[in-house]
């Protein structure tokens, strides 16, 4: 039992790390392309209503949480989204809430919704009708 309860530990483990590394590269790359800076300059060129930015962001951590777990969303998008958001005048600590909280809003939408997961076995209950 102990072996088993490892190696799924470690397939969960390596599957995690592999999101990470990836969210990383793909960061890392954005920031060498001027990506995140070009998009700020074009955001504040246009002259967007702040409140559209902010919702455009919350609706990519929506999508995105269907597919991505919360570490890879925040690592994946936090290098463009993070100084767009300051540069409009946004708070740093109030935006950061704001992600976590999008984070695990997008962690129960389907068709992952693993947050659902984890209260159905807290609560002892079925997802599925009986």
């Amino acid at each position: 039992m102990i072996f088993k309860s490892v190696s799924e530990n470690i397939v969960t483990s390596g599957m995690i790390l592999i999101t990470i590394v990836g969210a990383v590269l793909f960061a890392r790359f954005l920031t060498v392309s001027g990506f995140s800076h070009g998009m700020t300059e074009w955001i504040q060129e246009a002259n967007m209503p702040r409140l559209v930015v902010f919702l455009f962001v919350c609706c990519v951590y929506l999508f995105l949480g269907c597919f991505v777990s919360s570490i890879g969303m925040m690592v994946m998008t936090l290098p463009s989204f993070y100084p767009l958001m300051m540069s409009l005048g946004y708070d740093p600590i109030w935006f950061c809430i704001i992600v976590v909280i999008m984070c695990e809003i997008a962690f129960i939408t389907p068709p992952v919704g693993i947050n659902l997961f984890a209260v159905k076995s807290v609560a002892g209950m079925s997802l599925w009708p009986p």
